[in-house]
């Protein structure tokens, strides 16, 4: 049934997701302190987006209402998380500078969690309550999985470019992944 392949979908898309989540959640700081930045900057670059997000997703709900389109939403913000990685290989590479990592990064925030609330109502629309619990902890397990795998694999990818004396384009290639992973969990 449809149904049933929607779901199967959303894992396959976790999973993808989980590539992305784990190099922007866990190499931004490393870019940014390798760049120079200041303890103040590293501070900025985590509280800001988290300040800012909940105004998006109060913005987000609210659009999604007077549209009536989650998937159209939810496929323009994947769309645009997924294109904010080609600024950041540009940083990485070209620009140098860890204050466009915070405006970088922090865009990255905000088309996250501009697809949340649209994309929770429409999988809540999907998941039927008597099978969310085992669906969601299947799914967790999958992109916990995906998510170390991903993890360890960017890191190797980075000192393999590291030892080479080309760290920054070792974050230009992981942020690559990010940004195709990205794309292909639409």
């Amino acid at each position: 049934t449809l149904r049933k392949r929607s779901l199967r979908h959303n894992v396959t898309a976790g999973g993808i997701f989980s590539v992305m989540s784990a190099i922007s959640d866990n190499f931004v700081n490393p870019l940014a302190i390798y760049l120079g930045a200041s303890p103040n900057l590293i501070g900025y670059l985590k509280s800001i987006p988290q300040l800012i997000a909940p105004f998006f997703q109060i913005m987000s709900a609210s659009i999604t209402d007077k549209l009536k389109n989650r998937k159209k939403i939810v496929l323009a913000s994947i769309l645009l998380q997924a294109l904010i990685f080609i600024p950041a290989i540009m940083v990485a590479l070209y620009f140098r500078n860890p204050w466009l990592v915070l405006l970088v990064f922090g865009f990255h925030a905000l088309f996250g969690s501009f697809l949340t609330p649209p994309f929770s109502s429409w999988l809540g629309d999907i998941v039927e309550p008597e099978i969310r619990g085992k669906y969601f902890g299947f799914s967790n397990k999958v992109s916990g999985f995906v998510s170390v795998v991903s993890l360890i694999a960017a890191g190797i990818i980075l000192q393999f470019f590291t030892d080479r004396g080309a760290v920054f384009v070792g974050f230009a290639v992981i942020f690559l992944i990010a940004g195709l992973a990205r794309l292909a969990s639409a």
